[in-house]
């Protein structure tokens, strides 16, 4: 089993006219893998969780200044060795 954390950026582009911008953030990330390895094939899973949240950068009149928050992904590898 393995585990990890660290950062992580991103931007949040919305394409339309007269909408304002949404900063660029940091974020973090945690993730938990497990691999099993049989002679030249192996097989892993993995799950994640990421929190990322972006700034409005115009005023906000009503409603939220932020956009964002948490999401999970997960999946699965097969490797082999040759």
């Amino acid at each position: 089993m393995q585990l990890s954390a660290g950062a992580l950026v991103g931007s949040f582009d919305i394409d339309a006219a007269g909408f304002g911008d949404f900063d660029t953030s940091w974020g973090y990330q945690f993730r938990g893998s497990a691999t099993l390895q049989r002679d030249s094939v192996s097989f892993s899973i993995w799950l994640d969780y990421r929190n990322i949240e972006f700034k409005f950068e115009p005023e906000v009149l009503e409603g939220d200044r932020r956009a964002g928050g948490a999401t999970a992904a997960g999946g699965v590898s097969l490797g082999v060795v040759f």
